[in-house]
Order: structure tokens, then C-alpha cells, then sequence
């Protein structure tokens, strides 16, 4: 089925039959009337500005090869579509789209000679169709051009790249040994930046995401920036730009006037690939937090315009889950997903919940003394004990609360919207509390013990495992190991075994600031599309 990539009118044409008339993309299916290509939007020249705006840049490699026959008669190329979205060179000049004429006339050549034109565009879906027309018999062959779609990474794709601060607010309030343990654990693959270059600001993941564009000659990156503006004070807002250049670009949509905690990208994930109701989604579906109202303060979610753009990249139709129920508002702090190979789609998808979470700390004695949670004020909790958690009749009646009314009715979106089974459900254990500001008031929902569940799945190159590094939950006495924790315990019986678990310290600075690992960090993963049959995708997508 065609799920209807957003872009602009696709005129096809039918052929007359004409065997010798030839338009071939050089690198599809023999017989493939299409060719896919990469928005010419980076900047290879390094002049400052996209490469479409200066036609014919120098090292350009965002091109799309097509090869062009017809024995030695005389043939004429022309373009039906949008002109101004797509350049067709050929050594070098534009000879065809936008800047240049209608139709162009092919070389003279040999009887068996093929000529070679490159297609350049400037965004993405179906985009037009290049017609080869014999000048005689007017026999023509077609070949329709996809822009192909900017895609976010889901967990089954490799990990290229991540990043993380340091940072030292004085005292216990610093990261060295959560970035120690990412270091040790992820050696190169782990970049840390200093955290003063960014004004200190601790959310890495929401500040800027990756996204792959891909196409069998060139790749590209996107790096959508969020309107969060490092949170109203710089923070990391100038961190994209510094990965932009030659082979991947920036962008930035929604008014950054206006930004909520909805607009952070730790609320926008994306799933594996799922198959819903005889529909495919081989690149996965964008989710995001959001209460599905409109207008005013009662729209709790990304702006309409961020809402809209994704909507519009199309090839990961997006669907929605309400997050108005926790205090950050993120759909990373209760969902994620691990690679599987043993699971019916190659994935798990993980959830909170907290049924499971009062009876991981119901394992320990109720006098059981806990370390980091008995700490007080903006260093920890105030629990001493675990009987300071399973005795409280009031925080037990919240969680219920929360599992009943939120985190169960989540999980059912879930299941319509990508088709979850039981069998790829794993539950695990989490507890919250009600976050209460002194002068805001009741803000919501947040892990009181470390949110785990929020985590940063490392792929490996098959996407069948890797690490998911997570926050140490410190559900046991001081000096005792992490092997005696209950939680670290529940998590390693219900993980996959493909999956290596890293628990790190990410207490004082982000779990206490109301985040965890994942949102401390950023990734970049592996295209999407260069993981599939692209030929195929290309055929459904274009109707054929």
C-alpha cells in the first residue's frame, strides 16, 4: 500500500514500447523506472551556504547517476514535474530543471555508446519524471525521481556516533564517573565535549536530532535543531551547527519563541520496522509525546509546526501517545525499544510499570538501608529505607494511579499503532513520585528510582544486540555491589540476552534534574534506507 510521501505532484508517463529507448539509474534493479536522490542541501564547499544554491559546486557528491540510450538516433530529454526542484547535468553544466531549458537534445554518439547525466534536487518525494523521447518514432522511456526522505534512526540500526558533556556544578553535582563509565564501555564511538562550550546544559538528546538521507550515491544527515534554544540560555543551541558542512546540514522548525519541554527531542522517537494491519512500515513510525489537543496552553505537545514537518518528512508516518501526565512530559522517560533476534520483528519494545517496580522492592527487607536514596533535598529523596517506599500507602496508590491511567492506555496505542504482541511487550520494574514545585506547584509525574528504562541502546553493525547503558537504580545498602541490587538483578532476567547491560552513575546531576542516560546523550545511526530493499520500497512508494 502507498502511504502517500509528501512532496510534490508525480506526473508518470507510459512508454510506447520503444526497446531501445533507455533512461536506467545506475544503480537500481535492471529494470527499475526510477532513481532515488538526496537533497543537494549540505555544504561540500564549505562557502556557508547550501550546495543548490550554487549550481555546479566544486566537490559536490549529492548527484544521482543515470544512464541514457538509444543506438545513435536522435533523442530528446525532457522533464514532466516541478522544474524548480531538480538540476540534470551532464559533464558538468546544467542542462536540464531549473535554470536551464525544457528539453535537451542528447549528443551525438556511437550505435552502442550510453550517455552518463547526473540529477541533483533540493527536497524530497516523488519529485517528477525524466522522459527519453525518440525524435522519429516518439517511442519514450520513463524514470520517475523520488527525493529520497530524511528518516530518523530506530534501535535495529547500527550506532555511528554518540555524544555527552562534562560537567561540574561544584561539590557531588558532576558526571565523571557516568562519562568514565561511557568511555570504558563505548571507547571511540563515545565523543565528550566540554561542558562550559555549551553553558553547562546537561540534555544532550534534546537539543538536536539525527537524522539519515540516504541514497545509493550520496548520503546526507540532517540535523534537526530543536526550538528548545538551550532551554531559554544558549545552553547547546549552537552544538548542531558545529556537525554541519559537507555531508549533512541543519534545520530548525516550530517558532523558538515559544518552546515548551514537548519541543525537546527526548519526546520523539521512532520504531523498528512493523508491519500494522497489512501495511508496512519498513523504516519504522515517529512517535512523539502529545495530549492530542489543539490550541493554548491546553496543547501539550511539540508545536504544531515541528508536528506538521514530521508529518511531512512521510516516510515514517507518525502517531502520538499522551505524556501530559509526567513532569518533563517525555516519551522517553517510560518507552524504549532493544534489538532482539529472537523476538518475531528482530525487537522488544520496553515499558514502565509499576506493579512490577513495588515487588523488585518488596524483594529486600523493609529495614533495608538504601545508599543514594536517603539523601536529602536536591541530592536525593529522603528514603532511608525500602520500607520508607513499600510502607508508603499514598506513593503506592499514585503509582497505581499511574500505571491505570496513563501507562496502561499508552501501551494500547502502542499496540494499534505499530501492532504489538504480548510476546514483544517487556514490562519493567520503575516507580515514580509527584514532582511538587515550590512556587509552580504540582508539576507530575518522574522516576524516584532512576528511570532505567531511559536508556541508550548502542547497536551493533547487524542490528541483532549491542549495549543499552542505563542509570544505576542504588536500590541496595553502601557497599554493596551492583550484582545485589534487585533491580539490576530484574533487569538482566528480563532483557535479551543479545543485549549487554552497563549501568551507570548518573545520579546527582541527571537523575536528580529529572532526566536519565538517555537524555544526557545523543546518537547518530546508520540510514535507514540503506539498510532495505530500496528498489522495492521505491516500487511501492511511486505505485508501481
Amino acid at each position: 500500500m502507498n502511504r502517500g510521501m509528501q512532496g510534490l505532484g508525480l506526473l508518470a508517463l507510459v512508454g510506447c514500447g520503444g526497446a531501445d529507448v533507455q533512461a536506467q539509474w545506475a544503480s537500481g534493479a535492471d529494470d527499475a523506472p526510477y532513481a532515488l536522490v538526496v537533497p543537494n542541501l549540505d555544504d561540500d564547499d564549505g562557502d556557508g551556504e547550501a550546495d543548490w544554491l550554487s549550481p555546479g559546486t566544486e566537490g559536490d557528491d549529492d548527484r544521482t547517476t543515470v544512464l541514457l540510450s538509444n543506438k545513435a538516433r536522435g533523442t530528446t530529454l525532457s522533464l514532466v514535474g516541478e522544474p524548480n526542484v531538480i538540476r540534470v547535468y551532464h559533464e558538468g553544466r546544467v542542462v536540464l530543471g531549473a535554470g536551464a531549458p525544457a528539453t535537451w537534445a542528447l549528443p551525438e554518439r556511437g550505435k552502442d555508446d550510453t550517455i552518463e547525466v547526473q540529477i541533483e534536487a533540493v527536497t524530497w518525494g516523488p519529485l517528477g519524471t525524466l522522459v527519453l523521447t525518440d525524435d522519429k518514432k516518439e517511442e519514450t522511456a520513463t524514470l520517475q525521481i523520488m527525493g529520497s526522505p530524511p528518516t530518523l534512526g530506530h534501535h535495529l540500526l547500527e550506532t555511528e556516533q554518540a555524544w555527552v558533556l562534562t560537567l561540574n556544578f561544584g561539590g557531588r553535582s558532576n558526571n565523571d564517573a557516568m562519562v568514565a563509565s561511557l568511555t570504558d564501555s563505548l571507547g571511540d564511538m563515545m565523543t565528550v565535549l566540554p561542558g562550559p562550550q555549551y553553558g553547562d546544559d546537561p540534555w544532550m538528546q534534546d537539543e538536536v536530532e539525527h537524522l539519515g538521507v540516504w541514497g545509493p550515491d550520496a548520503r546526507s544527515n540532517l540535523l534537526l535543531d530543536s526550538i528548545r534554544d538551550g532551554n531559554g540560555w544558549g545552553g547547546l543551541d549552537p552544538f548542531p551547527e558545529t556537525l554541519a558542512g559537507a555531508n549533512a546540514w541543519v534545520e530548525t522548525h516550530g517558532s523558538g519563541s515559544v518552546p515548551s519541554t514537548y519541543d525537546a527531542f527526548g519526546n520523539l522517537e521512532v520504531s523498528p520496522p512493523v508491519t500494522v494491519d497489512g501495511v508496512d512500515y519498513p523504516l519504522g513510525r515517529i512517535y512523539y509525546g502529545w495530549n492530542g489537543e489543539t490550541g493554548g496552553f491546553s496543547d501539550l505537545g511539540p508545536s504544531p509546526d515541528v508536528r506538521d514537518y514530521l508529518e511531512g518528512l512521510g516516510a515514517q508516518p507518525p502517531f502520538h501517545v499522551d505524556t501530559s501526565w509526567l513532569c518533563v512530559g517525555h516519551i522517553d522517560e517510560f518507552t524504549s525499544f532493544v534489538p532482539d533476534p529472537t523476538a518475531p520483528r528482530g525487537f522488544r519494545f520496553l515499558i514502565a510499570d509499576t506493579a512490577l517496580g513495588l515487588a523488585t522492592l518488596r524483594k529486600r527487607g523493609d529495614d533495608t538501608p538504601l545508599m543514594r536514596h536517603t539523601l536529602q533535598g536536591y541530592n536525593g529523596h529522603n528514603r532511608p529505607t525500602v520500607g520508607s517506599y513499600v510502607n508508603d500507602a499514598a506513593l503506592i496508590a499514585y503509582n497505581e494511579d499511574m500505571q491505570r491511567d496513563h501507562i496502561d492506555p499508552a501501551l494500547e496505542v502502542f499496540k494499534a499503532e505499530i501492532g504489538l504482541t504480548e510476546e514483544e511487550i517487556i514490562r519493567v520494574p520503575s516507580f515514580f513520585e509527584e514532582v511538587v514545585d515550590p512556587d509552580f506547584g504540582v508539576c507530575g509525574a518522574a522516576a524516584v528510582v532512576p528511570g532505567m528504562v531511559n536508556l541508550l541502546m548502542i547497536t551493533n553493525e547487524d542490528g541483532t544486540g549491542g549495549k543499552a547503558l542505563m542509570a544505576d537504580p542504588f536500590v541496595r545498602s553502601q557497599g554493596e555491589s551492583q550484582d545485589d541490587d534487585v533491580f539490576v538483578q530484574a533487569w538482566r532476567e528480563l532483557l535479551p540476552d543479545s543485549v549487554e547491560l552497563v549501568f551507570v552513575d548518573d545520579w546527582f546531576v541527571y537523575h536528580m534534574g529529572l532526566g536519565e542516560v538517555h537524555c544526557a546523550t545523543n546518537q547518530r545511526r546508520k540510514p535507514a534506507l540503506s539498510t532495505i530493499d530500496v528498489d522495492a520500497w521505491l516500487a511501492e512508494e511511486l505505485g508501481q
